[in-house]
């Protein structure tokens, strides 16, 4: 890596090698910043029939674990899901006659997660003021403080599901459905994306670098040992790659404001390369406010609220003057008898 380097972003969408492990750890070693994004699945969307659609999870394994656990750190080897999902927009052809049409379809699943500013570390620069953000198939972070501790590394979660998120076995070959997506039970919150910082241990101290993997198997392995002046380091490591790609996410639903995942990866840039302190600063800026998101029940009863507000006082209007006049009739019935009159 260059001596000049401060920050290195890894967007580990297939396996890393060897090397390329070796030089992210000897980065950390070495004081200097690294963020990682990774996931275990990807996912196949199909259409079947009229607008359903079949969703394949397939696995992406980064090869990262065997790195990341030796900083107490690693990546989870199940189907994450959440009861709290965005809708995604798809596009496919139907056949129409003789013409194939593009159609939209929009799919509702619990692995397309959603990240609302409430289980986002409001206190820190990289996830304040971010407004709800798609965690398009990640996956769940593992954290082992106990051996964070040890190593004397800091660790703090800057955002994570929400309490109604489960996860399930990965079979191989079985899509996503009904009858396999139900959750048994709840997880709890679970972290997505962990901010750590101290001084890493290099697990290829005193070894030789690797071979990259596009040299020949005729180019000898270097035996030769670089040492390295260990310092503080910062890694900044997120369940989810797909989120960089943008690959459902249409621009328009942000209404002109930069989507927030693209906010997170710049914000963490600039934060570790330059100052957090920068980052809070700019945070205090005019931010776009979400208002939260409705249950489904307050929903129906909103509906109904709304349906039978009129009606009710209408109904309420007639009964109170159908009783005035009626109190009114008793009264002149009464002041009649008690002049001696009558009808």
């Amino acid at each position: 890596m260059p001596s000049n380097l401060k920050t290195l972003v890894v967007l580990a969408s297939d396996p890393l090698s060897e090397r390329q492990k070796y030089e992210i750890a000897r980065t950390l070693a070495s004081g200097k910043n690294v963020i990682i994004a990774a996931q275990e699945f990807k996912y196949n969307y199909s259409p079947v029939r009229g607008t359903d659609i079949m969703i394949m999870p397939g696995k992406n394994d980064p090869a990262l674990n065997d790195l990341l656990g030796h900083y107490g750190l690693g990546i989870g080897d199940k189907i994450l899901m959440d009861e709290q999902n965005q809708i995604v927009s798809m596009q496919t052809q139907r056949q129409v006659g003789f013409l194939s049409l593009p159609v939209n379809i929009d799919v509702k699943s619990p692995v397309q997660i959603k990240i609302v500013p409430e289980n986002m570390n409001s206190s820190y620069a990289f996830t304040s003021n971010l407004g709800p953000m798609v965690y398009l198939w990640g996956s769940p972070l593992k954290v082992d403080n106990n051996r964070l501790n040890e190593l004397g590394l800091k660790s703090t979660t800057l955002f994570t599901t929400s309490p109604k998120s489960w996860e399930i076995e990965y079979t191989g070959s079985t899509p996503l459905g009904a009858d396999n997506s139900k959750p048994s039970s709840y997880a709890g919150k679970l972290p997505l994306a962990v901010m750590v910082n101290g001084e890493f241990p290099d697990p290829y101290a005193n070894q030789p670098a690797p071979k990259w993997q596009d040299e020949p198997d005729s180019v000898p392995s270097s035996m030769q040992v670089s040492s390295i002046v260990k310092a503080p380091g910062k890694l900044l490591l997120v369940g989810a790659s797909e989120i960089f790609s943008d690959q459902f996410i249409p621009g328009g639903d942000y209404q002109g404001q930069r989507p927030p995942h693209e906010d997170l990866m710049l914000k963490a840039v600039e934060g570790l390369t330059l100052s957090e302190d920068l980052l809070q600063i700019s945070s205090k800026s005019v931010q776009v406010r979400f208002l939260k998101e409705t249950s489904p029940l307050a929903k129906v009863l909103w509906r109904l609220f709304t349906i039978l507000l009129a009606p009710a006082i209408i109904i309420a209007l007639g009964v109170t003057r159908m009783l005035m006049r009626q109190k009114r009739r008793q009264i002149y019935r009464a002041m009649l008898e008690q002049s001696g009159g009558g009808y």
